[in-house]
């Protein structure tokens, strides 16, 4: 949006060509005040202007399409564990394991998560007057939510005729909504929601007011979701009226379609044939799913565990996990950082753990690591993941693939090889400050440290640095044994 900024250059060349004698301060507030005004009003202008031709194309024919097939979740054959069965104390080549191996790797730095501004509306949006507008609480994954948003607001879709939504649309784009629309960005704001967590945010608002299933709820997230600045696509399958979203990763498991170059997800699994309203909302942005920062959510902690190493008692923590926390994993998205699916793994290694966690957990580990050697605090940490956490497929306890956030493995009774992989990848590099690399066999996930030495044990070579095989699936396993040829691996580099 260009704006006139004839008002502002008054204000200017009054300030440059009169004294402070000559002109009272109480003229320069006045023209400064002026100007902001005619600058509301043109961005007011603006954003009507926006939404009028949004709506005039919403009352013409929606494009026909068929939602291509969801990009399966990658699935691996599972590998069983192993149990190590030598001398502990013994890592010096002896079995004929590939110990030398160059191995392919993914540099994953790029991927490390980066602060990026959030979408913003096209235009600010002015508070609206509105003394007795009334207020809704809400639930958010534990946290009571409010916002204003009064009954007058409220609508009813009749049909999905495309006047009616058009109709609907303008109606909503009234300045009545303005405060609505300040209160979810401003929760945004306070509660440091990511993109996925604010458009998660807006459904539930939107579900509570009409329900469910309700077309209304996803007519009332779709306009809050683009006066917000999100890229999104209305569509209508049969008698359902759905959403699209755009997101900047590759989501797996839920139907899509490209326009240009930016992929749109569905809702709604179920959905095939429909019409779309392919008209992008200026200056719209796809949605982002990396976490920067832990979401601000009330706190309901689970029961104490305790998880303890089976070869050093030491090692022993007791940690609770904030269970709303867990909500709100269990719904995310199922995706990749690029075109490579092991990149998805990156995501949950690069993604910070809760503060309290860390703080529970941290010192209790550097108590039992405090004088030890790197390799020796390596050694205590890996056995602490092999024989304190139980083993299970995921596909016995979930029926499909499901990678853990960190704070899930220690919440969950069971866990696998890529989370054991993910979770020792933190404590390492955060407790021990090595450089880790996750190691990637067909169907199996371990890890690897660069102690800087050229100590014993399997070993992969990533560039010109030596990482140390460690795998806290191998159960008993000391540090530089592989369950696996080392040559078959594919390392991932983190950041």
């Amino acid at each position: 949006m260009k704006l006139k900024l004839s008002a502002l250059s008054l204000a200017v060349a009054a300030l440059g060509a009169a004294s402070v004698s000559a002109q009272s301060l109480d003229d320069l507030k006045n023209q400064f005040k002026q100007f902001q005004r005619e600058a509301q009003d043109e961005y007011d202008d603006f954003r009507q202007r926006a939404n009028q031709e949004y709506a005039d194309f919403m009352r013409r024919a929606w494009a026909q399409y068929e939602l291509l097939d969801p990009v399966e979740k990658p699935q691996d054959d599972s590998v069983e564990p192993l149990v190590y069965e030598g001398n502990a104390d013994d890592v010096e080549i002896d079995d004929g394991l590939s110990t030398n191996a160059c191995v392919n790797y993914l540099s994953l730095d790029m991927y490390a998560p980066k602060p990026k501004p959030q979408p913003v509306p096209i235009a600010p949006i002015k508070e609206y007057p509105w003394p007795q507008q009334a207020k809704v609480d809400f639930d958010y994954y534990g946290t009571t939510c409010t916002v204003r948003y009064d009954d007058d607001q409220e609508f009813q879709l009749t049909s999905l005729d495309n006047d009616l939504l058009a109709d609907t649309w303008l109606k909503m784009s009234g300045k009545e909504y303005n405060n609505t629309i300040n209160d979810f960005l401003g929760l945004r704001n306070s509660l440091k929601l990511n993109d996925w967590a604010y458009f998660q945010m807006l459904f539930k608002f939107a579900k509570q007011v009409y329900g469910e299933t309700a077309d209304e709820a996803t007519f009332l997230t779709a306009y809050l979701y683009a006066q917000s600045g999100y890229k999104m696509r209305l569509l209508r399958a049969g008698d359902h009226l759905g959403l699209l979203y755009s997101s900047a990763q590759t989501i797996f498991g839920k139907p899509r379609l490209r326009e240009g170059e930016y992929w749109f997800y569905s809702i709604d699994d179920s959905f095939r044939g429909i019409e779309y309203m392919n008209m992008a909302f200026p200056n719209e942005q796809a949605l982002e799913l990396a976490l920067i920062d832990e979401p601000k959510l009330n706190r309901n902690l689970s029961n104490v565990r305790t998880i303890q190493s089976e070869r050093y008692p030491d090692m022993k923590v007791d940690v609770n996990v904030d269970k709303n926390l867990i909500d709100f994993f269990n719904d995310y998205p199922s995706f990749a950082l690029s075109d490579n699916n092991l990149s998805r793994w990156a995501f949950y290694a690069n993604t910070p753990l809760d503060t309290e966690v860390k703080k529970q957990l941290y010192p209790q580990i550097a108590q039992a690591i405090d004088g030890c050697t790197p390799r020796k605090a390596v050694a205590k940490i890996l056995n602490f993941l092999q024989t304190g956490l139980t083993y299970k497929l995921d596909e016995e306890v979930w029926g499909y693939d499901r990678p853990f956030f960190a704070e899930e493995t220690l919440f969950y009774p069971y866990c696998d090889c890529e989370d054991r992989a993910i979770l020792f990848s933190h404590l390492v590099r955060d407790l021990v400050q090595l450089p880790v690399v996750l190691i990637y066999y067909p169907g199996h996930l371990a890890a690897a440290v660069d102690f800087g030495d050229d100590g014993p044990g399997d070993y992969v070579t990533v560039g010109d640095q030596r990482y140390t095989i460690t795998d806290p699936t191998y159960t008993r396993a000391p540090v530089g044994r592989s369950m696996f040829a080392v040559s078959k691996a594919t390392a991932l580099l983190l950041d």
